[in-house]
């Protein structure tokens, strides 16, 4: 198991470790030679950990959070997460549909759903409700979110000093979702859940 976001760094003219951590387009790669340094690892651990409590963990620790109604030029709507389709049926009936990626809140994974262009009046009253179903469903999911990075912050702290004492990774035990640690997220972002229209999602009251 390697440590994150540290590299051994072997070469001709270089012996020793080296942080590659790059935020928002700048690289940090502070570099420890061990003929410079007998603790090269040690310090190298050090500064990589300074630079997660200035800049945040990377993404294999905490979850990004979702835009809310974001543009989109890759989508035949405009808008992110939203696209127009046409749905055919096993008569081989057509129906356009508004296909919305949302987040199953539940359990934090992606999902999705419909809504039939033909169950309202005009498009734009169709488009109006695809986006307030997104709205809502990114502001549940980012409160439980918030929680979530915490909960998994305060474990990272501990798991990095315990890397600096031990010089054995230990940061891997976090990567990815934790289900547990979701579902405590949910209770303490107070978010409540209700089911419809095939996915979870914040009532009015929880995300308001």
């Amino acid at each position: 198991m390697e440590f994150m976001n540290i590299t051994r760094a072997i070469g001709e003219y270089v012996n020793g470790w080296q942080v590659k951590y790059k935020v928002d387009g700048v690289e940090y790669q502070p570099f420890f030679g061990l003929s410079t340094y007998e603790d090269a690892l040690k310090r190298c651990l050090v500064a990589r950990n300074e630079l997660y409590m200035t800049h945040g963990f990377p993404r294999a620790i905490q979850i990004r959070e979702l835009p809310l109604n974001a543009r989109s030029s890759r989508s035949n709507t405009g808008w992110a997460g939203i696209y127009q389709r046409t749905e055919v049926s096993r008569n081989g009936s057509e129906t356009e549909v508004l296909s919305i990626s949302l987040r199953n809140l539940q359990n934090g994974k992606a999902t999705n759903t419909h809504l039939r262009l033909n169950h309202f009046d005009d498009y734009q009253q169709c488009l109006e409700a695809a986006l307030q179903m997104r709205l809502q469903n990114a502001k549940g999911y980012n409160a439980i979110v918030a929680e979530y990075n915490l909960l998994n912050g305060e474990e990272a702290a501990g798991l990095m000093n315990l890397e600096v004492e031990t010089l054995e990774p230990q940061l891997h035990q976090i990567k990815g979702r934790n289900l547990t640690r979701w579902q405590d997220a949910i209770g303490i972002s107070g978010v409540e859940i209700r089911f419809g229209h095939q996915v979870d999602y914040a009532s009015d009251k929880a995300v308001a």
